[in-house]
Parts: structure tokens; C-alpha cells; sequence
């Protein structure tokens, strides 16, 4: 079972929970979140590049000795 209705700004679905298991729906659910936080977000895709690069290179630098010490 499928049903779909969309009324202004709202879209209402409702499907059996045999069309996914507990783990895909919580995935579906925070797609759309994700995707609705995104859409609100004024941040340019020069500054999440950016901030990308920061992330990474702090933690390499957290976790550098970590990995290099299994590799020994």
C-alpha cells in the first residue's frame, strides 16, 4: 500500500511497514531532514569546502599516531 497526498505546503505519505525495514526508514527520514536543513542553511560552498579541509586536518592531527602506530 501506497498512498501520497499533497495538500499546499505539506505532503502527507502513507505506506505499509512491510515496504521497509526500520533501519531504511529512519534513513529516509533523515535525507529529508538533511536535505530541509541544507535548503535553510546560508552557508556557501566556498566556506563548506573550506571547513571540509579544517575537519580533516584536525583530525588527522588527533588521530595521526593512531593509524601510523599500526602500520609499524
Amino acid at each position: 500500500m501506497l498512498n501520497v497526498q499533497v495538500r499546499d505546503d505539506n505532503v502527507n505519505i502513507v505506506f505499509s511497514r512491510d515496504l521497509m525495514k526500520d533501519d531504511e526508514l529512519m534513513d529516509f527520514i533523515e535525507r529529508i531532514r538533511v536535505k530541509h536543513l541544507i535548503s535553510e542553511s546560508k552557508l556557501t560552498e566556498e566556506t563548506a569546502l573550506n571547513l571540509d579541509k579544517e575537519l580533516k586536518s584536525n583530525w588527522w592531527k588527533q588521530n595521526r599516531n593512531k593509524f601510523l602506530s599500526k602500520i609499524k
